[in-house]
């Protein structure tokens, strides 16, 4: 599969400590030929010192490609500019964008990937709409038997609660696609509606898209102010978010011909 996997991280906690390690290890072993880019954004690389050497116990990580980006800790996590920056050192038709809370189930990969290469799909959500989640209590109990099992599914739906899935968690988009579209919109900072306005985006711009009707395994984990709404920008970005869905076809094609971050990364 001709396939980049691109991940921001900030790792703030034991909890995203030990989800990083369970998807970096399920993704390498799941899908050995994929790149997997990492860009992490914090005061110092908890994933260089902790995560890469347990990686690298239960998997070949020659597919996955690092970069470290120094800032404050306390600051904001500027998700949809790294998940930009990613992208733009992929080189794949398909590039997945993935939370690294998130696991799927093995045929979804192939048949997220198949949407895209074979049935011509922009942009693709790897899990149905409506109940398909399974919060998991992935605490370090959990977490050593999933590892040990060489990733034994049932063992994190045993361990879970249904929940509602819509727009949030990863995303899959063909690569020309992405850039056509407008890439993630960086005035949306840290946590909160960009994932509905880029549903919307794509629904009002008239691309393809499609979705797998598969379950999500979404790896529970404490939260901070840059995944919750106590993020300090979220009134922005709500009040971004509810002038977007207001907008038809021809103003949002208009909005982003005018970004500032677009130009400057295609005329790159």
């Amino acid at each position: 599969m001709d396939i980049s996997f691109i991940i921001p991280i900030r790792i703030e906690s034991n909890d995203r400590l030990r989800n990083c390690i369970s998807i970096l290890t399920y993704l390498s072993n799941t899908i050995p030929t994929a790149k997997i880019y990492l860009k992490e954004v914090d005061s110092e690389s908890v994933f260089k010192n902790v995560a890469y050497p347990e990686i690298k116990k239960y998997a070949d990580t020659s597919n996955i490609i690092h970069t470290f980006e120094y800032k404050d800790a306390n600051t904001l996590f500027h998700r949809t500019k790294y998940i930009n920056d990613l992208f733009d050192q992929t080189k794949s038709k398909v590039v997945w964008h993935y939370d690294v809370d998130v696991i799927f189930p093995k045929k979804t990969y192939t048949e997220t990937y198949k949407l895209i290469d074979q049935q011509g799909y922009d942009f693709v959500y790897p899990y149905g709409c409506g109940v398909y989640q399974n919060a998991v209590n992935y605490n370090q109990e959990i977490y050593s038997k999933f590892i040990q099992s060489n990733f034994d599914l049932s063992i994190l739906k045993s361990n879970s609660f249904r929940l509602p899935s819509t727009v949030g968690f990863s995303q899959v988009f063909n690569r020309q696609s992405y850039i056509n579209f407008g890439m993630m919109n960086e005035n949306f900072m840290s946590w909160g509606c960009e994932d509905c306005e880029l549903y919307y985006r794509m629904m009002c711009l008239q691309y393809k898209v499609g979705r797998v009707w598969n379950d999500v395994y979404h790896l529970e984990h404490s939260r901070t102010f840059n995944s919750h709404y106590n993020n300090p920008k979220f009134i922005e970005n709500d009040r971004l978010w509810q002038w977007f869905r207001k907008q038809d076809k021809d103003t949002i094609i208009h909005y982003y011909q005018n970004q500032e971050y677009l130009k400057t990364r295609l005329s790159k």
